[in-house]
């Protein structure tokens, strides 16, 4: 039987903390990353939180972001650029252009601000996870660079949408979508990633290999370039035993044999599946096994369930085929 106490899920975004109280209340959430604002020091915990609620939406669920200066954006990068190494968790620096739909979020609040991954869908609008977005109040997408430190296009967000069913305690619909102030511009650097056709809906991806990136930990610190890495998908099964609430809605993948993973800093970053020379965008980076992250089972929000919502919500058009 499994052990609902026991089996704690770990959510992969970077907190940035800028004051140093944190609630403890009832829902387990392993690995929030602290950066002390004097000393810089970083310390991986366990917080323990009980569900937010939903901040005020406007009717059809959109929530303004304030626009905030450009500046409390740069001090935030400013804070984590001290914490260097070479690769993701096993993973590879990614070459220039080789992921140009990546966006690099921070994410704002006053006293804590995070960094999530982004996938851009259209010119304005960005996927990432609901988790990410929670009751935050400003943020900003940084494109066209696999250096974070140095990217060239950068977009306030107006605001975004967050799954009405998003279930917090057990990250059931951890999608939500950001729209920017204005367009990108395409290039070769920055450009949208193709969303899966209707009829992928039922696909299995157990035995596919994948494709992850961000900007999330290594093995011991937060890199400066752009990681990926190849996992392995596995079936819904295997995910069930890891997730205790597991749904049709998620995707499940493994590191290969050299014990690749997501971990802290990656959630929203996208999940691809390449074939016959064509990238798209299968899942959202949700949550990952354990807090080591070294050969752990990561689940990611499975996108083709979600084609409809994006749509409506988006203007995006959806291919049927």
């Amino acid at each position: 039987m499994k052990s609902l106490i026991k089996l704690l899920l770990i959510f992969g975004f970077l907190e940035i903390a800028l004051s140093k109280s944190v609630e403890s209340e009832e829902f387990a959430l392993i690995g929030d990353v602290e950066i002390d604002e004097i000393t810089g020091d970083v310390d991986e915990k366990t917080l323990i939180v009980e569900p937010e609620p939903e901040p005020l939406k406007e009717d059809d669920g959109f929530v303004n972001f304030e626009i905030l200066p450009d500046e409390i954006f740069d001090d935030i990068l400013a804070n984590v650029t001290r914490f260097r190494s070479t690769r993701i968790v096993y993973g590879s620096i990614a070459s220039t252009n080789q992921f140009p739909y990546y966006a690099y979020l921070i994410i704002y609040r006053p006293g804590v601000s995070i960094f999530c991954g982004g996938t851009l869908i259209a010119t304005q609008w960005l996927t990432t996870a609901a988790h990410c977005v929670r009751d935050y109040i400003g943020a900003q997408a940084h494109f066209g660079s696999i250096n974070k430190n140095n990217m060239p296009v950068k977009r306030t967000a107006s605001g975004h949408y967050v799954h009405e069913n998003w279930q917090p305690s057990t990250l059931a619909n951890d999608i939500a979508l950001i729209k920017l102030v204005s367009a990108v511009p395409i290039s070769s650097a920055v450009s949208i990633v193709q969303l899966p056709p209707r009829s992928d809906v039922s696909k299995s991806y157990s035995g596919s290999v994948l494709l992850s990136c961000g900007f999330g930990k290594t093995v011991t610190s937060y890199p400066d370039y752009l990681n990926y890495a190849y996992i392995n998908g596995i079936s819904d099964y295997d995910c069930s035993l890891v997730h205790w609430v597991f749904k049709s809605t998620m995707l499940c993948a493994k590191g290969l044999n050299t014990g690749s993973s997501t971990c802290f800093g990656d959630s929203g970053g996208p999940l691809i599946y390449q074939s016959n020379g064509i990238s798209k965008l299968v899942g959202i980076n949700s949550f990952f096994q354990t807090e080591h992250c070294v050969n752990d089972v990561q689940g990611f929000t499975r996108v083709d369930k979600y084609l409809d919502w994006i749509s409506a919500k988006t203007g995006v058009t959806i291919s049927d085929e």
